[in-house]
């Protein structure tokens, strides 16, 4: 008997079901079965495709007419064998070659008194660019009459629990919420950390005619089983899902669906229904089973801090990486401190001192790793920083980058960067790339950033993130990467003039809008009063210098710009 079934609504082979059929394929765990309920398996398109893929009689199709896809899954559910199931969509797609068998691993080793098991889904648009990550909760006395807080393409459910449980076919599309509100108990559920499938979610052609009916019945189901909470997450829900409908209809489809988007940008989500959203370059390729990292630091000087980072690298838990660095010290500076680290795959180059841009382009020249990173000589990473990496780049596919966090500057799930975001990213230090993208952004500006006969000393860095998020890349901050780096000397009031030029350099470069530059030049002022309390006057002086600089900055860009 297979361990695994996996059951499939759908009325046709077309290129969203071999998308899912393919990635099923292509796993190294085999112990599943897929049953496509919806087709007939003696149909023309059915054979023809069972001659491709002859998968030893464990891809099962299933004929019988439904009702609905709840219909669909009840009537699928007599021809599975496998001990667990799990139920996806036509589209959706493992992350990876290796997530079955993570998974699997996992349920083999749960509590005979587990039901449940419950892991993120990541959400992708059409084109595979991610949306976000979907967390299960375990909270469920407190989340689930709030509506479905179990993210159904990653639920695992036992066999045994529909021996007298099905779902009710009476709804559209919350049949699964009604399920898990009846059966799910928190005794019987085990969540995990690992994702495994992403599925495909729409923009505006999700028909949101559809939303208000989603969310009615969430509605129905949270009163019947759950008579004493109140769902007030739903009803925001609802009262959203009339506003988008509200905004396309009087607004045109293109700026209602922008206006729509408005709520989610404000909290740090990316776009869902702007049609700018859901364009994006095609897939990445595929990472090997053994991703190697290439790490490009550029140095000048700094012989404490070199040592310190590379011993950092000593430690790493992951340790298929090559480092590559670019010595613009004076000659034979930095050669005893290397020898103590032999032990490291490690090249030294040497470049002129142009500035960091340029010898950032030169290191790119080196290396062939499908991860790149440009760590400053200065920083450090925690030993799980690159296993980190590699996890997020193997569970996110389509992601073209990731950033790190410094300590205690930025908690919470893994969020998207958007190009108004990517101002408060922490520096290049904190970026790791798919060398995919970097391939496709190409070199760094060496007019952006701190150069010998350059007033900028700062911006190459977020000049490189915005030219990946203009060609529709994914990017994404993850906070469990930790990257450390000195604290700010809030009495160094040497550098602030070249900070402040830098930042309106970028802004005025890529055109940002008025109110945003005026934002960057007035956040300063805003965090004087929160600052007292912690660091003194000091911290006021330093926040004021950085107000002056970026107005007089600003000024100059926008209204002296030869």
């Amino acid at each position: 008997m297979p361990f695994l079934s996996i059951i499939i609504a759908a009325l046709k082979i077309d290129t969203a079901l071999k998308t899912t059929l393919n990635s099923l394929f292509d796993q190294h765990f085999q112990d599943i079965e897929i049953i496509i309920q919806g087709l007939d398996e003696n149909s023309s398109s059915c054979l023809e495709f069972q001659s491709v893929h002859d998968w030893k009689g464990r891809l099962l199709f299933s004929g019988k007419e439904d009702t609905g896809i709840y219909d669909a899954f009840n009537k699928a559910l007599q021809y599975c064998h496998g001990e667990w199931i799990i139920f996806l969509g036509s589209g959706d797609f493992c992350l990876n070659h290796q997530c079955i068998d993570i998974t699997a691993s996992a349920l083999k080793n749960l509590p005979d008194s587990c039901n449940f098991y419950s892991i993120p889904v990541v959400s992708v648009f059409p084109t595979h660019r991610t949306i976000e990550t979907i967390y299960p909760s375990c909270h469920l006395q407190s989340d689930l009459p709030q509506g479905m807080c179990l993210p159904h393409q990653g639920l695992f459910h036992r066999r045994r629990l529909f021996t007298h449980e099905k779902f009710n076919t009476q709804y559209q599309i919350a049949g699964d919420y009604d399920f898990i509100c009846r059966v799910v108990t928190p005794d019987t559920l085990i969540c995990g950390e690992n994702p495994c499938f992403a599925m495909i979610v729409g923009g505006i052609s999700s028909s949101p005619q559809q939303l208000p009916l989603r969310e009615n019945e969430f509605l129905r189901i949270s009163r019947k089983y759950f008579p004493l909470a109140f769902p007030w997450k739903i009803y925001l829900r609802l009262v959203r899902a009339h506003l988008l409908l509200w905004c396309i209809k009087f607004f045109g489809e293109s700026t209602g669906s922008i206006i729509a988007d408005l709520p989610r940008w404000l909290c740090g989500k990316p776009s869902l229904w702007s049609s700018t959203a859901r364009h994006a370059p095609g897939p990445l390729p595929p990472l090997t089973d053994s991703p190697s990292i290439d790490l490009m630091v550029a140095t000048k000087g700094r012989v404490y801090e070199l040592e310190r980072l590379l011993e950092s690298l000593r430690q790493q838990s992951f340790q298929k990486f090559h480092v590559v660095i670019a010595d613009k010290t004076p000659e034979g500076t930095l050669d005893a401190p290397l020898n103590i680290y032999t032990d490291l795959s490690l090249t030294r180059i040497t470049v002129e001192d142009r500035g960091v841009s340029y010898a950032r382009n030169v290191l790119l020249a080196h290396g062939s790793s499908e991860i790149v990173a440009f760590p400053d000589d200065d920083c450090w990473y925690a030993p799980d920083v690159l296993e980190r990496v590699v996890h997020f780049f193997a569970t996110h596919a389509d992601a073209g980058s990731v950033l790190g966090v410094l300590p205690g500057t930025v908690t919470g799930c893994l969020r998207n960067v958007s190009k108004y975001s990517a101002f408060y990213a922490s520096g290049m230090l904190t970026m790791f790339f798919r060398r995919y993208l970097v391939e496709q952004v190409g070199c760094f500006d060496i007019h952006s950033g701190p150069r010998p006969d350059s007033p900028y000393d700062c911006g190459e860095d977020t000049d490189y993130l915005l030219r990946a998020i203009y060609m529709g890349y994914t990017v994404c901050r993850d906070p469990l990467i930790s990257i450390g780096h000195p604290a700010a000397d809030f009495q160094n009031f040497t550098k602030i003039k070249g900070y402040a030029q830098g930042r309106m350099h970028i802004l005025s470069k890529h055109q940002f809008p008025i109110w945003f530059s005026l934002l960057n030049i007035l956040y300063p002022l805003f965090r004087i009063p929160f600052d007292i309390p912690n660091h003194g006057f000091s911290m006021c002086r330093y926040r004021f210098s950085i107000f002056k600089e970026r107005f007089i900055a600003f000024i100059k860009l926008y209204f002296f710009k030869q």
